[in-house]
């Protein structure tokens, strides 16, 4: 018997390198809560833009082109996540909030990427946000949506981002 190495996940190798699938549900009935000291996240990206991803799903942007700023805060509200809708007007995703019911999807933090991976009556979503290595201010989003059912699937699937630039000024006094 090994002991895991974390109640929220194990190390796993992706392309020859070392990522982390975070697998838990942060509790039974546990609020990942608007705070950031509330909730689990890890910066990822390269030395122009970080993903704050978080294990609800949501991600924030932060930019060090000019000095520091959010292009948008990872919160509760759904930031950087899919929404698919069924023919049937069913909605689920990859945020928190509209997780498949069941088993938490698996969220992998990588170098320079975060994924969410889940799953709903045999229609899959893998999410996978990554900033490019380098100083390239780029984020990129792949989504594949793979149906193994036996019958087709008519799905529309809705990108969410909320992006509200805010400024951090590191050297300025309080009244400033």
């Amino acid at each position: 018997y090994t002991p895991p190495v974390s109640e929220f996940g194990d190390w796993v190798t992706r392309d020859g390198l070392p990522a982390f699938a975070y697998r838990s549900d942060l509790g039974p009935g546990v609020d990942p809560g608007p705070a950031a000291s509330e909730r689990h996240q890890l910066l990822v990206g390269n030395r122009c833009i970080q993903i704050c991803a978080s294990a609800d799903g949501t991600m924030g942007l932060w930019d060090e082109r000019y000095g520091g700023r959010w292009l948008t805060l990872g919160d509760t509200s759904g930031t950087g996540t899919s929404v698919v809708t069924e023919a049937n007007g069913q909605r689920w995703g990859s945020g928190r909030d509209a997780w498949p019911s069941g088993t938490p999807p698996v969220r992998t933090f990588g170098p320079t990427w975060y994924e969410v991976a889940c799953q709903h009556d045999g229609l899959g979503l893998e999410r996978m946000t990554l900033c490019p290595e380098g100083e390239s201010p780029w984020v990129l989003a792949r989504v594949r949506l793979r149906n193994s059912s036996s019958r087709p699937r008519r799905v529309e699937h809705l990108e969410r981002w909320a992006v509200v630039p805010q400024y951090v000024n590191i050297g300025a006094s309080a009244p400033q």
